[in-house]
């Protein structure tokens, strides 16, 4: 048996998986290069570089890895995960609303068992801040989900058990999020959990859609909505700013509801909701219906056939 190459005479899920991981650390580095350099490490200006910068590699990157690795020569952004099929725009909105409702439990929670002292500022110059912040944090949630639910977490789940995968898949998004100021090792747990969550929003859907509704609508709300620290970073706040008083397990000090027990809980009821709400994914998958095919004949990596076991 070839170590290197499956019976398609294509390199092995598990080679193709860490070249998807290389590829997007090279991606990432690239884009944090590009970012400082242009933004002289400013840092609202650095991060609405960093972002939509990363993204565009990745996609590139991604796209490269499935035409020459994979033999996908149509539909890249099906085999993605991206593609636009009918209900895609129902699975975003869906996502953003699950993570809207979480991130509004989490603040509730705060401000009855803590304190909130908010403060508001509002003019021509920090509604502009504040859509360029939104554009920032929606492709940046996309980057994230490109890398963490895409390329790499599909080839893993051609390599592994699905449980398997998504336990890798998050344990190396928790360890990105390691760098970030005031993380602590209960931030690192919810972080691995809502990686969790993701990447469950993804094997339900088989498209992106509905975990970046989640990723993109719970930083928007925690960061833009209520001016609260994101994973430590308080860039996002320009029209409201909210510090957050009481128990360091309620507001999660300076790193923000994600280094929180508050955080913690939320997380894991956001489970219910987006098990209840996707149960007609179970057994069909809208988008999946005659996948292009690859110089193999096989479906594209990536793309799952009508009826095939959802997690």
């Amino acid at each position: 048996m070839n170590p290197w190459l499956s019976d398609d005479g294509r390199l092995r899920p598990v080679w193709r998986f860490l070249l998807g991981a290389l590829a997007a650390f090279v991606a990432n580095f690239l884009a944090i290069g590009i970012a400082e350099s242009a933004s002289h490490g400013r840092g609202r200006l650095l991060e609405a570089i960093y972002r939509p910068t990363t993204l565009l590699l990745l996609l590139a990157a991604f796209a490269l890895l499935l035409i020459a690795v994979d033999q996908v020569h149509e539909g890249l952004p099906r085999a993605m995960g991206l593609g636009r099929f009918s209900g895609w725009l129902r699975q975003a909105g869906l996502g953003m609303a699950i993570g809207t409702a979480s991130v509004c439990v989490a603040v509730a929670w705060i401000a009855a068992a803590g304190d909130l002292a908010v403060k508001v500022g509002f003019g021509a110059h920090t509604l502009t801040l504040a859509l360029a912040v939104l554009f920032t944090l929606a492709t940046g949630a996309m980057a994230e989900e490109t890398m963490f639910r895409g390329y790499p977490f599909h080839r893993l789940l051609e390599a592994a058990p699905a449980p398997v995968a998504v336990v890798i898949m998050s344990a190396l998004f928790a360890a990105a999020h390691g760098g970030n100021p005031h993380a602590s090792k209960l931030a690192m747990v919810n972080t691995f959990a809502i990686s969790v969550l993701l990447c469950v929003a993804y094997l339900r859907t088989r498209a992106l859609w509905l975990p970046w509704g989640i990723h993109f609508a719970w930083n928007a709300a925690l960061g833009t909505v209520f001016g609260l620290p994101v994973s430590g970073l308080t860039e996002f706040a320009v029209i409201v700013r909210t510090q957050a008083r009481g128990p360091r397990w309620v507001t999660g000090g300076a790193y923000g509801i994600e280094g929180s027990v508050v955080g913690t809980i939320v997380i894991l009821l956001a489970f219910a909701p987006l098990l209840l709400l996707t149960r007609k994914y179970q057994m069909e998958n809208p988008h999946s219906v005659s996948p292009p095919r690859c110089a193999s004949g096989q479906a594209p990596p990536g793309e799952t056939r009508v009826g095939q076991p959802q997690v």
